[in-house]
């Protein structure tokens, strides 16, 4: 950034000033504990930007910013330390550091857009603190001023809109700048400000025809609207009652990109001001990327008249996107509409749109709308709306009654909900009765009651059938029932063999998914020659539709050390890992099985992050990154570790990798007083233990995963 005569005129003054002029009142008071120490930070700021020295580099910028108030010597140092991708670490603190400056810092702040590396990342950064500091120092406006014309001009625009009013005389000249891209984001931080700008109307009325820079915003080149339009959007919002941009506004909504998108909603704050751009929306409306946007628009400025063609665009358009944002605007209107329950009612089968928590939103009206619904053949549509009236019934206030907080829900809510507990689905039923139960009285009793049955069927329902089945039963479709109205469709049939010679496996697994249930898991044991039984069933949250899917299973064979059956090794051992998706599907939670007979009993597996915790250092952390990789022999796991400010996606502290024992454990009961003593297996090292004289007393066996060795690694170099 070149910065014109007047200005650097201004930015020396004030650099001299600064230096010379001591804090008041603290003349004899350092700038900081130790110049060595600053000079020790200093140097650690600058070097080379790699993950080896991030960490260092963070903390030098962390101490500078503690330091009150900065050396000077570490203003120009901090804001080349700008220049950096590390933009949560090092940015954050010189930024932070440089804006805490205050005035000292602007000669250098206006310098690194000129100075920073070809992404603007420097510049950026800078416009960022220079806006900070506008907020208090007027010093910083002129250098936003001129930033205005720079790649992040819009930055600048934004620094300066939040100085408000006092900074609207030189946005005033800057509207007259000769640079095409200056006007446009002086009207932009005008916009910003709002109806406090108001004086800055008549400089921005002749901008309306300004057309300069039309060709570079056509091209791309421009990130930022052109001048008219920015004129435009300024004069909407300083003054919405005044009309003059409208023709600006209206061809320019009409535009598919982020600038269309800010014409509407500029429109949108006119009100019945802006009928006169209603022909555009309307097109915007018929073909466009931007038809949510206009249907607010067209609500807010025609009201209750644009409920028919509100109506239209729920019914007909395809985009659910544009559905659900006409639905919110109908129910915006409210119950008055003459259009607004019927067109949310009508859409209550369109299972992209939930229309019934927008009638929910009307309050009584929508309710008792909702009511016949509840009575639907479509079990999609009963669910909506019992999700719909619990979600109102949490809204709903808690009162005090009896010496006992209930909740206190209308008339009208109990009614609704009472009817949808008397459902034939089991998962309405409890939802309702679930919204209910602290609702007091008559219809507490009653849902408290409906739950202690459902609880009763759920466990009926979680026992697999005994009867034996072939692999064609095994693999067939479970049907849709009174709960569920898709059904479920065989995955996968998966073998396992407890012998390479043989035909037929001793074990299936089967996997059964459907479109709106959870995942249905099956352990198969094979019984005789063509038949299994059932001996195990997992089942994903009908809820969660992404987290908890099972992916497919892992067979992996395994040395174990056995604890308390005298201490020994048995090679070989068949686990099995059931895994399934979690963390939002990037990672995945490991569900380990050994097969003991008809048991399959479940291995316990040890976090490595938990038991890495103590070797961390100052600052560092994990984040539910491991992974766990189960082969023959080889079960390890890895995880990367953060420093202190470390984005996310971005750990760079290290990896640390290692690889898992697993132990099965025999512990016995208490000894019982007289109890006898328990004879010790014929192994070195084995003490005799008590056995309880109680025959109920058995041993327990457990299994679990321990961590075996460890190793970090530092981060791959970026």
């Amino acid at each position: 950034m070149c910065l014109r005569g007047g200005l650097a005129a201004v930015l020396l003054l004030l650099w001299i000033a600064v230096s010379i002029t001591p804090a008041r009142g603290e003349a004899n008071k350092p700038e900081h504990d130790s110049a060595v120490s600053v000079a020790h930070l200093l140097k650690e700021l600058e070097l080379p930007e790699s993950s080896a020295n991030v960490q260092r580099r963070r903390d030098a910028a962390r101490q500078l910013s503690e330091i009150n108030p900065l050396p000077t010597e570490a203003i120009a140092p901090l804001a080349k330390a700008l220049d950096t991708w590390d933009r949560g670490g090092v940015q954050r603190y010189a930024s932070a550091a440089l804006a805490g400056a205050g005035a000292r810092a602007i000669p250098a702040l206006a310098a690194e857009c000129s100075q920073s590396r070809g992404d603007g990342e420097g510049c950026q950064a800078a416009i960022g603190s220079l806006s900070t500091i506008a907020k208090t120092d007027p010093a910083a406006w002129p250098v936003l001023i001129d930033d205005l014309k720079s790649a992040f001009g819009a930055g600048a625009a934004i620094g300066l809109g939040k100085v408000g009013a006092p900074v609207v005389p030189l946005l005033r000249q800057a509207l007259k700048d000769e640079h095409p891209k200056t006007r446009a984001m002086a009207a932009k931080a005008l916009s910003d400000i709002g109806p406090p700008a108001k004086d800055a109307i008549p400089d921005l009325l002749p901008l309306l025809n300004d057309t300069a820079g039309q060709a570079q915003a056509d091209s791309g080149a421009w990130p930022s609207p052109v001048v008219q339009y920015g004129a435009a959007l300024a004069l909407a919002t300083i003054d919405p009652t005044r009309k003059e941009a409208l023709p600006v506004l209206s061809e320019a909504l009409t535009n598919d990109w982020m600038t269309g998108a800010d014409a509407i909603k500029a429109v949108q704050k006119m009100g019945s001001n802006g009928r006169d751009a209603i022909p555009a929306l309307a097109r915007v409306l018929a073909s466009g990327v931007n038809r949510s946007d206009a249907v607010h628009a067209l609500a807010t400025i025609e009201g209750r008249s644009a409920g028919p063609v509100l109506a239209r665009v729920l019914k007909n358009d395809k985009d659910s996107n544009v559905r659900f944002h006409a639905a919110r605007a109908l129910a915006d209107l409210g119950p008055d509409c003459p259009e607004t329950i019927p067109a949310l009612v009508e859409a209550l089968g369109d299972n992209q749109v939930d229309t019934a928590s927008e009638l929910a939103r009307l309050g009584k009206p929508g309710v008792l709308a909702l009511m016949p619904a509840l009575k639907s053949g479509d079990l999609d549509v009963r669910k909506r709306v019992v999700n719909a009236l619990s979600d109102l019934a949490l809204t709903m206030p808690w009162v005090a009654e009896g010496g006992e907080q209930t909740r206190a829900l209308p008339d009208y809510l109990v009614d609704a909900l009472m009817r949808a507990m008397s459902d034939k689905s089991i998962t309405i039923r409890e939802q309702a009765a679930r919204s209910l139960q602290a609702a007091g009285g008559e219809p507490e009793r009653l849902a408290l009651g409906e739950l202690d049955r459902e609880d009763k069927i759920y466990a009926q329902q979680s026992r697999l059938n005994a009867e034996p089945c072939t692999r064609e039963q095994i693999g067939a479709t479970i049907p849709p029932d009174e709960d569920n109205k898709y059904p479920l469709t065989l995955e996968y049939l998966f073998p396992i063999y407890r012998s390479v010679v043989v035909e037929e496996p001793a074990y299936l697994l089967s996997l059964h998914r459907g479109r709106e249930r959870g995942d249905r898991l099956v352990f198969w044991k094979r019984v005789d020659e063509n038949k299994y039984r059932g001996v195990k069933i997992m089942e994903s949250d009908a809820f969660v539709l992404t987290d908890g899917r099972f992916l497919t299973p892992k067979v992996f064979r395994a040395s174990v050390q056995v604890i308390g059956e005298g201490n020994k090794f048995n090679e070989g051992q068949a686990f099995v890992d059931f895994p399934q998706n979690g963390c939002n599907t990037w990672c995945v939670i490991d569900n380990v099985f050994t097969i003991r007979g008809d048991e399959v009993v479940p291995v316990e597996i040890e976090s490595p992050e938990k038991w890495y915790e103590p070797k961390l250092k100052r600052g560092e952390s994990t984040w539910h990154s491991n992974s766990n990789t189960f082969v023959d022999d080889r079960l390890s796991f890895a995880f990367s570790i953060w420093a202190g400010e470390d984005p996310h996606a971005s750990p760079s502290a290290g990896e640390v990798t290692g690889t898992y024992k697993i132990i099965r454990e025999t512990t016995y009961p208490a000894a019982a007083a007289g109890g006898l003593a328990y004879p010790c297996p014929a192994s070195p090292g084995c003490a005799p233990v008590a056995l309880a004289s109680s025959s109920s007393a058995k041993p327990v066996t457990t299994w679990k995963m321990e961590v075996d060795t460890a190793e970090r690694k530092p981060s791959a170099c970026r």
